[in-house]
């Protein structure tokens, strides 16, 4: 083959090169840019259930309670039970951590907000099992919460 020839298919597989690495930065920088309008959206409460929903696919499958604050922010509450008002009424162990989506009015921001709801509420639940690792999903949860929400243990 001939020096000219060389040097053409030189450049080609340069500017291919060049072009894969620009398209994969620009995937990875608008998928970084969503992940962080998501969180933003959840911690400021400001959040819709699909919010949660796409939010919730970053969650790892062995996220525990850190990975969970850092990308949800702390729960409006938490709780060491609660029962989930479905068909099987479901009672769900171990710590539950509730987070409410923006809906007719404006997300609570503390538990002296919750306290004066009642009835069924759409909510976004992180439960966690025995290990600590955490799942998610949406659930509609009675309110007032039927357990005492988590309290420091007692100093001896």
């Amino acid at each position: 083959m001939n020096q000219v020839m060389l040097k053409v298919v030189l450049v080609v597989q340069v500017l291919f090169a060049g072009a894969l690495l620009y398209v994969g930065y620009s995937s990875r920088e608008s998928r970084k840019v969503g992940y962080l309008e998501l969180t933003h959206r959840v911690t400021a409460g400001q959040a819709s259930l699909d919010d949660f929903d796409k939010l919730s696919g970053f969650l790892p499958e062995t996220a525990d309670k850190a990975v969970v604050r850092s990308l949800f922010g702390l729960p409006t509450a938490r709780v060491r039970s609660s029962f989930l008002n479905d068909q099987e009424q479901t009672k769900i162990e171990n710590d539950v951590w509730i987070y409410y989506p923006l809906g007719q009015n404006a997300a609570p921001v503390d538990t002296v907000d919750i306290e004066k709801w009642s009835g069924p509420v759409d909510c976004f639940i992180i439960q966690f099992n025995d290990r600590g690792r955490a799942t998610s999903r949406k659930a509609n949860v009675p309110h007032p919460l039927r357990v005492q929400p988590l309290t420091a243990p007692a100093a001896k």
